[in-house]
């Protein structure tokens, strides 16, 4: 039985990927019949055409909704430089979300949930999390924590317990042990 843990660290692709194929969604109206009016032609236009609605706000963004039967419905927003700053694709499996902006925040007087089958963060410089109460973490299974440089825990006081199983430390170089009195099996 191969151990996760090393799967995941030999083969970074396990916790890196995640980009899924996009499927197209079916179309959920009828084609417009065509009419026998030429005007009305015209102003219809060609029905399996994609169809956007632009709107100029006074910031200078624009708000795009597109819709056509080979594509997923999306409502995007772009700044006065063009540049998309949210995008909502209407999926058959749900709304997407995709922000591009220098910041996003999220602010709740009460619980911010998140419930998924896959959650990934992945950020260029670091990652923080702070808070002024309990911090916990529960996990089904492994746990892999890999860092390119050093590791480092500090607390009042670590109570590191295997309830089942060996604790095992392994160096390359020395293992130290520094404390005031260092107790073994006691």
């Amino acid at each position: 039985m191969s151990n996760p843990s090393k799967q995941a660290i030999q083969d970074p692709t396990i916790l890196t990927s995640g980009s899924f194929p996009k499927q197209a969604s079916e179309p959920t109206e009828a084609p417009v019949p065509s009419s026998q009016t030429p005007m009305l032609d015209e102003l219809l236009g060609d029905p399996d055409a994609p169809v956007a609605e632009t709107i100029q706000l006074p910031s200078g963004r624009l708000v795009q909704a597109h819709s056509s039967p080979e594509q997923n419905e999306r409502l995007t927003i772009r700044n006065s430089s063009g540049v998309v700053e949210l995008q909502i694709e209407l999926t058959e499996t749900g709304p997407r979300l995709r922000f591009e902006s220098a910041d996003v925040e999220l602010a709740s007087s009460g619980t911010v949930s998140v419930d998924c089958e896959r959650f990934e963060v992945r950020a260029e410089q670091s990652i923080v999390h702070k808070t002024r109460g309990y911090y916990a973490q529960a996990v089904g299974g492994d746990t892999v924590l890999y860092a390119k440089g050093q590791l480092h825990t500090k607390a009042e006081s670590t109570i590191i317990e295997t309830t089942r199983g060996d604790t095992v430390i392994t160096a390359n170089d020395d293992v130290k042990l520094e404390g005031e009195r260092i107790k073994l099996n006691c």
